[in-house]
């Protein structure tokens, strides 16, 4: 869909980001994993990637948010931690206090957006 954006609007490819939150941000995981290098960057508000192993994201810059109180937040947390380790640039924000619906309510900020609309690929 987007190399139409750019072909027949002259979107720049430079400048493609994914946004998503619960649902959504699993399906940003997954899109990031499945094209590493497509996007300029990413954010996945609440999502988990649920696949086996940790995600290769290729070069794309991730913010992800979570609420200190979703489930599998430890697991998520560790999961950041190895994505570093790979070199992966992630941005990690957590929502302290926050539950699933209330992240998600407080995920998308101006600064955060900001962040990601900084980047091209």
């Amino acid at each position: 869909m987007a190399d139409l954006y750019v072909q027949d609007f002259g979107a720049d490819p430079n400048r493609i980001y994914i946004f998503g939150a619960s649902m959504g941000g699993d399906g940003v995981w997954h899109i990031v994993k499945d094209y590493p290098d497509y996007f300029a960057a990413a954010m996945a508000a609440s999502g988990a990637y649920r696949g086996m192993g940790v995600p290769d994201l290729g070069s794309t810059p991730l913010l992800c948010t979570k609420g200190t109180r979703e489930g599998n937040y430890s697991k998520y947390v560790q999961m950041i931690d190895d994505i570093r380790l790979l070199g992966g640039e992630v941005n990690f924000q957590p929502l302290e206090g926050c539950d699933h619906r209330s992240a998600i309510d407080n995920a998308f900020t101006s600064e955060r957006i900001a962040w990601v609309l900084s980047h091209q690929r």
